[in-house]
């Protein structure tokens, strides 16, 4: 279990990473609202690196913390392939649906206190994807 912990220490690190330069760097008609939507959601994220790192801990383990090592353990790049709002949102919401089912396939091998958690936590991000898929121009009518 801690080994998984630790791929989603980095997967979270690196999505939160994407999502922050998505909020830096978006531009166009929907700015406003993507950049809150955007911050919100890495607010969250950050949230989640500390919550999933105390949980390293509490099994008296070392939470990994270098960039390398997110790196090597991270189930999602670190950096946007693109900065098109449409290609932005669309990365963003694969990789939220990555950290989702990193976090179902934990569920097998978790403790009762983890896997409450990780129900809580695939929720959130269905809705961050949810929210982001329907924020695309093609989600537009």
């Amino acid at each position: 279990m801690i080994d998984d912990l630790k791929t989603l220490l980095a997967t979270t690190f690196c999505l939160m990473h994407k999502t922050q330069d998505a909020h830096w760097n978006v531009t166009g008609h929907a700015f406003k609202a993507l950049h809150e939507l955007f911050a919100e959601q890495y607010e969250d994220l950050a949230t989640m690196v500390d919550d999933v790192a105390e949980l390293i801990r509490a099994n008296d383990e070392i939470a990994p913390a270098g960039l390398a090592q997110y790196l090597t353990l991270s189930k999602t790049t670190d950096s946007l392939k693109s900065h098109n709002t449409d290609a932005m949102l669309t990365e963003l919401h694969a990789d939220h649906k990555t950290l989702m089912a990193l976090m179902d396939n934990m569920k097998n091998s978790a403790t009762t206190d983890v896997t409450n958690f990780l129900e809580d936590r695939i929720q959130a991000h269905a809705k961050h994807a949810w929210m982001l898929l329907a924020s695309t121009s093609s989600s537009i009518s």
